[in-house]
């Protein structure tokens, strides 16, 4: 969990979701796919953007790790707190596009 603060996982799920919804109003994307009626921008699509990113910086097991995604042997392949922000920082501008 990265912003959450409610020590129950379901509790602060449900915060992020809520959050992200006023935000997403308050900016004023809230078009919807008219075959589906979900919205063009959602939690789900900020890290597929995010991942596709990444994948075209890093590797894709590089990219699956920074999303989040346990690899097979990951107890092999430590990175320290550093090294994980090198690889972020070589992201980072791809993001701005």
């Amino acid at each position: 969990m990265v912003f959450a603060t409610n020590p129950n996982p379901f509790h602060a799920k449900m915060t992020e979701i809520e959050a992200f919804t006023r935000y997403r109003n308050r900016a004023g994307l809230i078009g919807k796919y008219e075959s589906t009626n979900r919205h063009h921008i959602t939690l789900h699509s900020f890290r597929s953007y995010f991942f596709t990113r990444a994948r075209r910086v890093h590797d894709t097991d590089i990219a699956h790790a920074m999303v989040g995604h346990t690899v097979y042997l990951e107890m092999y392949d430590r990175k320290d707190d550093v090294e994980k922000l090198e690889l972020y920082l070589k992201v980072e501008p791809e993001l701005q596009m």
